[in-house]
This record gives C-alpha cells, structure tokens and sequence, in this order.
C-alpha cells in the first residue's frame, strides 16, 4: 500500500508531461549533458534597453527622496534588505562570495540537501541582487555615481566567485531568473564603462543558455519556478534581439511555457495551485514582467489566460488590510523577486497596483495607490475603481471571503488538485474591528535549526478542527504529502446582517462559521461517533486572550522551543511568541463532539 501511495501521490503532484519532463532531466544530470560554459559572447548594445529604463523625473516626483537615499546608503556601506525583513551584510569581495558558497562543481552536480551551508535560501538571497533596485533608485534620485560604483564592486565580486554555470548561485533556474531580471534594470540605469557592460552582458547571456538549456525541469515542478525562468527567457530573447543566435528560440520557448504553466497554475476563480498568497504575488510579478516582455513583442498574454490572472487580482484585492497585508495564508518563504517600490515585503499593494494596471482591473479607489511602480514599469495607472464593498464571495477552488463592516474573514476547505503546502482544510483567518484576531502561523524556515525543528504547515498548526484517530495527511519527503487533505464548502448564504458558511472535511468533521458586523461564532461538530475533537486557535500578537472564548474548557500555549504551536512568522526566519487557546471536548460512545467559539472585536470587552 505504501509504494501504491507513493506512486499515486507523484502521478497527482507532477502529471505526465511533468514525470516525463523530469525523467528526462535526470538522464541528462547523470550524463552531464548540459552547457558547462556559455557559447555566444554577445558584446553588440541592445536596442531594447528603454524597457528596463526607469523614468527618472517621474521618480523623483513620486518617491520619498530621504528613504530612497537611506536604502541605497545602507547597500553602500555594505548591507542589503533580506527577505524584505531584516538587514544583513552584503557579500562584496569574491571572497566574501566564496565563503557564503564555496562550491565550484558543475551546477547539476550539486545537490542542496547536501550541502553544509545550511538553508540553501540564505546563501541564495543576497545573489538575487534585489539590493540593485535600491541603487538604482538612489542612483536615480540624486545622480551619485557612488551608488553605480557599489553595483559594479559587489558584481565583479560575484562574478569572479561564481563564474558562470558553476557553483550554487546558477544551480536552480529560478535564481537564475531573478538575478538575470535584476542585472537588465542595472544595465539600463546606470552609467558603465564597456568592460562592466561586457561583464554584464555575459552573464545575461549565460543566464539564458541556462534556463533554456534545463527549462524541462522547472516546468516538471508545476509552480513558480516555470514561471520565473519563462518570463526571463521572454525578456531576454527580447534583449538580445538581433545580438544572440538562440534569442528568438528564447522568446518562443519563455511565452510558450509561460501560457502553459500559468494556464494550469491560476485556476479561473483566482486561487493559484501553490496554496499561497505570497506565492500567488510571486506569480503575479512574473506575469507583470511576461506582459512587459511580450508588449514589447507587440504582443500579449492570451485573453483566457489574462482573465484568469484578473480572477486572482480581485480576490487579493478583497482580502487587503488598509495597510495593504493579507492573511498569512500557506508558504511565507520571503520572496519578492521584482521589488519595484519601497513598501515592505507585507505590503502587497504595489504588485496589485502594477498587476491592475497590465491587466485591466480597476484599482478600488479606497486603497492607497503606489505610483512609484509605474517609473518602472513604464505603464499608465490603472483605472480608479469603485470601493470594495460588503458582501461574501466563493470559488470553486474552496475557498470563501466574507467582508461586513470592519470584519474580513477568510475560509479554505478545498479539494487539492495539486500538491499542498500547508495541511489547513477548514482553516480560518478572522480580522475583527479591522484587526486581525485569529492568523495562520506562516512557514518561518523551509530548514529550521536542530534546536527547533518543528515545521509549521501540520494539520495541528492551523485553525482547524481536529478529530482524535483522523489523520488529514501523511507527510512525505521535504515538500511531499502521501496523503492529501480534502475538505468542501457545501453552504453560502448572506442575510440581513449574518453571512453563514458552512464547509467540512466528508464524513470527519462539519465547520458552521456566522460572521456578523462585529463578532464571529464558529460551530464545530465532529462527524465520527464517540471520537474526542480538539481546535487550536492561533492569536495575532497583538490580540488579546479575552477576544477568543470556547465553550469547552480551554488551555493556553506560548511558543517554545518544545512546541511548534504558540509562534506567529510574519517574515521568512522571524517568530514571534504569541498566543495559541486549545480546547477539547471527548464525545460519549453514541454521542459526537461539538465545540463553539467566538471571536469579538477589542471594542466588546469588559471595561
């Protein structure tokens, strides 16, 4: 039974093509059958350069001039934003580069899991050159060449470590992707000697050759991957149009792949295949850059295509806070591949700005817009669209928002097409009073450390119920569940000033969730006879106890380092301690477990 679940589980999570896409990069690995160094040096100017220049004036109309030069001065002395969340010093020296990864073997001979560096992210992040953009834009601002001087320093630097198609930074195509993305803004913002744009153009070309050589892969992942390393190859077959023999294959191979994976990622309801919201962003970013690319083609994305990409638009839209955050929901991995404005890495605002903009949604005009994105984008501004209004809405995909005056709540219980990432079927995230209440814990490392190694994307992490003797999944190897969650919304109904939801895992456990203006009641009733259910409610930081009540006896964790529940991970590689209230309930034999909980807002506490 174990190698019949084994089997169905990677028939379900990569599909044919994908299985077959896969099969055969691993013979080409085992053969070395890749390019171990670029064959075309191109060295002509590209034509197309104004597509990755930023509008100077406009910039410095519409960006904060003190924060633009306080970020480019911290790149300068020797810092870079990881993860959009913390400061860390930035590798300059090639032997600065060559101690965070040493290794010089042939990228598909290396294997990350066996690598001694620890979490492979960490080494990855400072060589996606999103500190670039930070340059650029102080560059742009005050015209200090000493910005351009720190680019070319801390590239050389690079360059020389990880020459190309060695080592780990060209290792995963998806880096590659970012970082290629990265050097075009820099190739086109700043003011190079023909040596350094030589350099540059290099490792552009090479950039190409690598993900065009083993595009094969990423396509097999079925998930961001494919569509970072497509948008890529379309930008760079238009960058080196007319200066690179295999520019054109690029440009076909990166739109042809790109429609076919987004095709199959973004489901026509909105929700994306990765179970994520901040992977979702990430897709849209890639989606923005295809159109970029394509537009300069005089083409575009597919009208099918671009609807479906629109469907994901407005459901983030429905779920921003006014400070432009959305629930913690699924992966958290600190990716933000195309960092085109100064917000932080919560701020999902600026990608939705720009994504309305390519494609034609309205921007509800009870959001603050970010018009520094469209310096460079070099697009219009989206058309100003109505406040988003009260109301329920629900997928297909299983998913349900609930907007009512200062209340949002979101609800997942789907059936899994593709391979989950966190095993949250019933699970609900609460804002009450516009603030959040109940949250999803987040992800915090993809490779924690041995004093705490508790992942969180489990079933008993999320903010659903429990029943004793059922297991809603069976974890596999690193991102592979054996046994996928399933879970449904039967009910939706919206009256004068109730929204009721009903969902529930078949034949296991019913969820009823009535959302009114100011307080949320949530009822939980197992399905299994005689069986013990138990709920665990994750707190935001800022919430108090007392705005989460159970009509069950109820035990209260704080995150330690013995538990995994109790912790809150706003950013890749930051936890915070917060609050978790478990509460029980043990059925009789002829008898099933009920619990209700209610959520309220600060203003409906006891003086």
């Amino acid at each position: 039974m174990r190698y019949i679940t084994s089997a169905w589980t990677v028939w379900r999570t990569f599909g044919i093509r994908g299985l077959l896409l896969r099969s055969y990069h691993e013979w080409r690995r085992a053969r070395g059958a890749f390019r171990l160094s670029p064959h075309y040096l191109p060295t002509a100017n590209s034509s197309t350069l104004n597509t990755f220049t930023v509008d100077r004036l406009q910039l410095r109309a519409l960006a904060d001039p003190v924060e633009a030069k306080s970020r480019g001065d911290r790149v300068v002395r020797g810092e870079y934003h990881a993860f959009r969340s913390q400061w860390l010093p930035l590798p300059v020296t090639a032997e600065n580069w060559r101690q965070l990864a040493p290794q010089q073997e042939a990228w598909w001979d290396l294997i990350h899991s066996a690598l001694d560096h620890g979490d492979v992210k960490r080494v990855w992040e400072p060589a996606r050159f999103a500190w670039v953009y930070d340059l650029i834009r102080a560059h742009a601002m005050t015209g200090d060449s000493s910005y351009s001087d720190c680019f070319v320093r801390v590239f050389q630097g690079w360059l020389e470590a990880n020459p190309p198609f060695r080592g780990v930074q060209w290792s995963c195509g998806q880096e590659t992707a970012v970082r290629a993305v990265a050097l075009l803004y820099a190739l086109a913002n700043f003011e190079l000697d023909s040596s350094t744009a030589d350099q540059i153009r290099l490792v552009l070309s090479a950039s190409g050759e690598r993900i065009f050589n083993a595009i094969g892969y990423a396509e097999s992942q079925r998930n961001n991957h494919a569509l970072s390393e497509s948008s890529a190859l379309i930008l760079l077959g238009q960058h080196f149009r007319d200066h690179h023999p295999e520019a054109e294959k690029w440009r076909e191979c990166g739109q042809r792949t790109f429609v076919r994976v987004a095709t199959d990622l973004f489901e026509q309801d909105g929700w994306y295949a990765q179970h994520s919201f901040t992977y979702l962003r990430v897709a849209l970013e890639q989606a923005i850059l295809a159109e970029r690319g394509l537009r300069a083609y005089g083409t575009s994305l597919p009208e099918p295509l671009r609807e479906r990409i629109a469907a994901a638009i407005r459901l983030l839209l429905l779920l921003l806070d006014d400070n432009g955050d959305v629930p913690n929901h699924g992966s958290v991995d600190g990716a933000l591949p195309h960092p085109v404005s100064m917000a932080g890495y919560r701020d999902f605002r600026p990608t939705l700005f720009s994504a309305c903009a390519l494609f034609g949604v309205p921007y509800p005009i009870d959001l603050t817009p970010c018009p520094e994105v469209l310096c460079w984008n070099r697009t219009s501004a989206p058309s100003t669209g109505a406040p988003r209004r009260d109301g329920v809405w629900n997928g297909r995909s299983g998913w349900a928002v609930v907007r009512l005056p200062g209340t949002v709540v979101f609800l997942r219980a789907g059936r899994y097409r593709s391979r989950p990432s966190h095993i949250d079927p019933l699970h609900l995230d609460i804002r009450v009073e516009n603030e959040s209440v109940v949250v999803d814990a987040g992800t915090y490392s993809y490779v924690p450390e041995q004093s705490w190694p508790f992942a969180l994307d489990g079933e008993e992490i999320h903010n659903g119920p429990m029943v004793d003797g059922v297991r809603l999944a069976i974890r596999g190897p690193r991102f592979l569940w054996w046994k996928w969650p399933e879970a449904t919304i039967s009910e939706v109904k919206s009256g004068d000033d109730t929204v009721t939801l009903r969902a529930e895992i078949p034949g296991v456990v019913q969820r009823l969730v009535r959302v009114r203006a100011n307080f949320v009641e949530v009822e939980d009733e197992s399905l299994v006879a005689g069986a013990g259910m138990g709920i665990r409610w994750l707190l935001h930081p800022s919430a108090s106890a007392d705005q989460l009540t159970m009509s069950v006896p109820t035990t209260m964790h704080r995150g330690t380092d013995s538990v995994p529940w109790g912790w809150y991970a706003p950013h890749y590689g930051e936890r915070l301690v917060t609050l978790c209230i478990e509460g029980r309930f043990q059925a009789r034999a002829s008898t099933t477990a009920r619990i209700v909980t209610r959520i309220t807002g600060r203003s409906s506490l006891q003086p």
